[in-house]
């Protein structure tokens, strides 16, 4: 009887602890909520722009700030509405004058199952300007974004995250020469 009482609990604990340490190694599965901060969240951004001008065949440069905030979730699909500004030089009658842009934003975002990364549609409408002129401004453009620093790993907290996002795209200016054409925008983002 007592050889029974050491054997039967000494088998049960050697089958059932391989499982349990099977399971404790496998990596978790990413399972979103809605108070997700890496999905849900307000963002700032600052980096630099350059468009490409196709009417002047010169290159613009800008300094490119923006703020965004996740309005809807659909799991991988998140959707943000935001703002941009540029402002910088193009270059006219060979000279660079001062230019702005600024547009309104709605980001479509696709998160992977990768938490640290995103890739994202960007599409605006705004308005652009130098000394010569203002009109409608429109910009259209893909992008990633791949996290960098982390303050916590906790999905619920409001701790700051920091993101690198290289993006790519069209812009097309109406009224302002110099503005419009390919661009690529590089920027840091703080999200929380």
């Amino acid at each position: 009887m007592s050889v029974f009482r050491l054997v039967l609990p000494t088998l049960a604990f050697l089958c059932v602890v391989p499982r349990t340490r099977a399971q404790m190694l496998e990596t978790p599965t990413f399972v979103p909520k809605t108070s997700d901060t890496r999905l849900r969240f307000w963002a700032l951004d600052a980096g630099a722009r350059a468009t490409w001008a196709l009417d002047t065949s010169t290159l613009a440069a800008h300094s490119s700030f923006g703020a965004s905030r996740t309005v809807a979730m659909w799991f991988p699909i998140t959707v943000a509405l935001g703002a941009r500004w540029d402002t910088g030089a193009a270059k006219r009658d060979d000279a660079f004058v001062p230019s702005q842009r600024v547009v309104g934003a709605l980001d479509v975002r696709w998160h992977a199952r990768s938490r640290g990364a995103f890739g994202f549609v960007r599409l605006g409408v705004g308005i652009a300007g130098d000394r010569v002129g203002t009109g409608l401004a429109a910009d259209a453009s893909l992008g990633l974004a791949v996290s960098f620093a982390e303050m916590d790993d906790d999905p619920t907290e409001h701790l700051p995250r920091f993101w690198l996002s290289p993006e790519l795209g069209f812009s097309y200016t109406r009224g302002a020469t110099g503005l419009g054409g390919p661009f690529t925008r590089l920027v840091a983002t703080m999200s929380f």
